[in-house]
C-alpha cells in the first residue's frame, strides 16, 4: 500500500514539476505547443514549448521545473508533511529522477549546448542522437554522474534519518 501512495504522489509532483515549466513558458513568452505523457525512457509527464530564443531563456525555462520541485518540497517541509514516509519517499524518487543523467532537464540542456556549438539549429533525428550519443560517457556526463550519485544516497540517508526522527 506504501508502494502506490509513493506513486501517486510522485505523479502529483511531477505534474507541479511541469507546472513550473509551463509558467516559465507563460512569463517568457513561449507558446506551449504540447502537453501529456510519454513512455520512454521512463513514464513520464512532459511540456513542450517554442524553441526558446536564447541561453538565458533556455536555462530558465529547463531549470523551472527542478525549481519548481524544490520549492514544493520545503513548502511541504515548512507545513510538517514530509514527516509522513510517503512523502518524504515521493520527493527523493522524484528528485533523483528529474536529476538524473541519463535523462532530465539538466541532460537536455548541456545536449541542446552541445548542439548549439556543432551548428545544428534543426537538427534531424539521426544527428541528434549522435550528439547524445557523443554526450554519454563524457567527462560532463561523469559529472554530472558523480553528484547525481550523491545526491540519491543523500537523499536516501537523510530520508532514513527523517523518517525514523518523527
Amino acid at each position: 500500500m506504501i508502494v502506490v501512495k509513493i506513486l501517486m504522489v510522485t505523479a502529483v509532483i511531477m505534474l507541479l514539476h511541469e507546472l513550473g515549466h509551463v509558467i516559465s513558458a507563460k512569463l517568457m513568452g513561449l507558446p506551449i505547443i504540447d502537453f501529456g505523457i510519454k513512455s520512454k525512457p521512463y513514464p513520464h509527464l512532459y511540456v513542450s514549448t517554442e524553441r526558446p530564443s536564447n541561453d538565458t531563456q533556455r536555462f530558465i525555462y529547463l531549470s523551472a521545473g527542478m525549481i519548481s520541485t524544490l520549492i514544493w518540497c520545503v513548502v511541504l517541509w515548512s507545513l510538517g508533511f514530509l514527516s509522513y514516509p510517503f512523502i518524504m519517499w515521493a520527493f527523493i524518487l522524484e528528485l533523483a529522477l528529474e536529476a538524473n543523467p541519463f535523462y532530465s532537464d539538466i541532460t537536455i540542456a548541456l545536449i541542446a549546448i552541445k548542439i548549439r556549438k556543432k551548428g545544428l539549429i534543426n537538427p534531424h533525428e539521426s544527428e541528434y542522437n549522435r550528439v547524445i550519443k557523443d554526450h554519454q560517457f563524457s567527462i560532463q556526463w561523469y559529472i554530472h554522474f558523480t553528484l547525481w550519485t550523491i545526491l540519491v544516497v543523500s537523499l536516501i540517508k537523510y530520508g532514513k534519518l527523517f523518517v525514523s526522527m518523527s
